[in-house]
């Protein structure tokens, strides 16, 4: 008999795993720590090459080196976001004149070098004629093209996150009333491929978070801590450094002993003279801005890029923490965590970072409570659990 029962147990077990979905919940959970890495580093190594050559004096170097920044910014920005991201659109399976019978998303895979090409041309006269003849700022117009970008970018993943569930409901509850089935006998294989949303949901869905990141007083706090963990200023650091941060500290000033040691010196001081951050007389540190507009165009392309490409790959990742995670990269690559400042804001990613999957096991916990709720009294604990929500809104 006892073996029996531990035969059942493991059964029991095995059932439990396979209705949870662990093998699924794991590849996304290491999707994104995967992603936040790749940020991370792809972040650092792209403004440090950027910095290399453009310097913080960037305004003083010939208008070819800005430009060719120009050109290959939003070029980058064209090829992910308008033709990667045609790919999620309703649009990337019509026929079109131009298409020649094949779909437009079939089109665009078998013509990329000719697009990159062509958009690179294109876009280097278009930075020819706003930084030669129009004396524009091509560093502004990268930073307003690839905020478009991003929003694009987290449109295509946050707002998917955040209308999925609610329009996955309405569906479910749409096909069941149709069936005249009970609600036990309804198959859910329905919920296995796609599930089409209105236009007009997604619009409502976008203006709501749009309005959120506006008004919210939380999303401005976020938005403060990136700000504060990636100042090339001195900043009131808020957060304490712990023995992780003092560990990555001294492993980072290591590895960057080693790395002198091997460089020879002349190489060293014209990298070194290309990190002299240019001193800003009149105007107080607190009214500086966080970084420059260089770091800024950096931050926007490395992001809506990474994001872009693994959202067209379908691969699981978190738009804020790709987006976060390019900044200190970049951040670290701009030498803006001086000797001084590097435990406090290490210690404040390393924070931000716990903070995530702790929020992530908070989630789990209270979606098992609530499901557990549910299944002990669904008629009174619904209207509860309702009340109780609408109490926090």
């Amino acid at each position: 008999d006892a073996q029996e029962s531990r035969g059942l147990g493991d059964v029991y077990k095995r059932q439990i795993v396979n209705y949870i979905n662990t093998e699924t919940a794991t590849q996304i959970i290491l999707g994104i720590l995967l992603s936040v890495v790749v940020a991370f580093s792809i972040g650092a190594a792209v403004q440090w090459v950027t910095r290399v050559l453009l310097s913080f004096n960037f305004d003083k170097k010939p208008i070819a080196y800005e430009i060719f920044f120009g050109g290959i910014a939003l070029t980058a920005l064209t090829y992910f976001i308008f033709i990667k991201g045609i790919k999620g659109t309703p649009f990337s399976g019509e026929l079109y004149s131009f298409t020649n019978g094949r779909t437009l998303s079939k089109f665009l895979a078998e013509n990329t070098l000719n697009i990159v090409l062509i958009s690179f041309g294109l876009w280097t006269l278009i930075s020819f004629v706003f930084s030669k003849l129009l004396k524009v700022n091509i560093y502004k117009i990268t930073i307003i093209v690839g905020t478009f970008a991003l929003a694009l970018a987290f449109a295509g993943n946050d707002l998917v996150n955040f209308i999925g569930v609610p329009i996955t409901a309405l569906k479910s509850y749409e096909i069941w009333e149709a069936s005249g089935l009970a609600p036990e006998a309804l198959s859910m294989n329905f919920l296995s491929g796609k599930v089409d949303t209105p236009s007009i949901l997604l619009f409502l869905a976008g203006m709501i978070m749009v309005a959120t990141l506006w008004f919210s007083s939380k999303a401005k706090d976020v938005v403060k801590t990136s700000l504060d963990l990636s100042s090339q200023s001195a900043t009131k650091e808020r957060f304490q450094p712990n023995f992780l941060s003092r560990y990555f500290v001294r492993f980072a000033i290591g590895s960057s002993y080693a790395l002198n040691y091997i460089t020879p010196d002349k190489i060293k001081q014209k990298i070194d003279h290309q990190f002299i951050a240019l001193n800003v007389k009149n105007i107080k540190a607190k009214d500086l801005p966080a970084f420059d507009l260089v770091r800024a165009a950096v931050n926007l392309m490395v992001a809506a890029v990474l994001i872009s490409l693994a959202t067209s790959m379908k691969l699981p990742l978190s738009t804020t923490y790709v987006t976060f995670m390019v900044a200190m990269g970049t951040s670290l690559a701009d030498r803006a965590w001086g000797s001084e400042s590097a435990v406090y804001r290490v210690a404040g990613v390393l924070n931000v970072i716990g903070g995530w999957f702790f929020t992530a096991l908070i989630a789990f916990v209270a979606a098992g409570i609530v499901a557990f709720l549910l299944h002990i009294n669904l008629e009174f604990m619904l209207p509860v659990l309702l009340t109780l929500s609408l109490i926090h809104i």
